[in-house]
């Protein structure tokens, strides 16, 4: 993040490290300790008292999938109607507390040479539905010589 924040290469760049850090470190974001699999209850249990304590607007989730493991408890669950409803419990936060949630959702696998489309979002149809963006990461990089990673709104 700090590359990307500073817009130069930082390994060509030493003596910029520590007014870019400096810099970057002022910003107003705030990182969830979690790695791996979470549940719903404890990811917006985190997301809620991080909104009401620093009055946050904007919320990443990287990425849905890992807070659809399986449980003991939710071992014979519908997949497709857990994801429905993680969907569903941030669209009502996001309404409720007028915060901005961006949830990553890795797509089906497809042939290289087609694009990816909202078709080709995991799960149903509530994903793309339930939306206000959907941003989609076209990576052709591999597919020609002269193939582009691209952003398609």
């Amino acid at each position: 993040m700090l590359q990307q924040f500073s817009g130069v290469p930082l390994e060509n760049h030493l003596e910029m490290f520590e007014s870019f850090a400096d810099s970057f470190e002022k910003l107003p974001i705030y990182y969830m300790t979690f790695h791996g699999q979470q549940s719903l209850k404890v990811v917006m249990e985190a997301v809620e008292h991080a909104q009401y304590v620093h009055d946050i607007a904007h919320v990443i989730i990287d990425n849905l999938q890992f807070m659809m493991g399986m449980t003991e408890d939710q071992r014979n669950m519908d997949r497709f109607w857990k994801q429905d409803a993680i969907i569903a419990s941030f669209r009502t936060f996001a309404t409720r507390k007028n915060c901005h949630v961006t949830l990553i959702i890795h797509p089906r696998k497809e042939r290289d040479d087609d694009d990816l489309t909202t078709n080709s979002i995991f799960g149903g149809a509530k994903a793309s539905q339930e939306a206000d963006n959907v941003l989609i990461i076209q990576d052709k990089r591999l597919v020609s010589m002269r193939g582009k990673k691209y952003l398609q709104v």
